[in-house]
């Protein structure tokens, strides 16, 4: 496995931490579902994703996880991530639309060069 993988226009995701797997997603399988602001596994996902990681990654079959959470996203009326200064010295970078892991690292980049603009 490369480091990160991301499928299914990084509906699902997948990362290399140590001997471990970070894998995640699967959202795009009940959008209307997913739009809660209420925590929660949904099982449907939990099982699509192990059976990703069977079907396209050589794992061992009794793979299992090892930890699972769900999150919030982050949704508006535009795609778009919001990141600006608020008021001196507080930033934002919300509204990720469910990409995260995807996208985050992008989007912390833009953050951080904006709050050094502002310095």
């Amino acid at each position: 496995m490369t480091d990160c993988v991301h499928v299914h226009q990084g509906f699902v995701y997948a990362r290399r931490i140590g001997d471990q797997i970070l894998i995640g997603g699967g959202r795009h399988l009940n959008k209307v579902g997913e739009m809660t602001d209420e925590e929660g596994i949904t099982s449907e996902i939990e099982s699509y994703l192990l059976n990703f990681l069977r079907t396209h990654f050589d794992v061992p079959p009794d793979i299992r996880f090892v930890q699972s959470w769900s999150g919030i996203m982050g949704m508006g009326s535009e795609k778009m991530p919001i990141v600006r200064e608020l008021e001196e010295n507080i930033f934002a970078a919300v509204r990720l639309g469910g990409m995260g892991v995807a996208i985050g690292s992008l989007v912390g980049d833009n953050l951080a060069q904006l709050m050094l603009s502002q310095s």
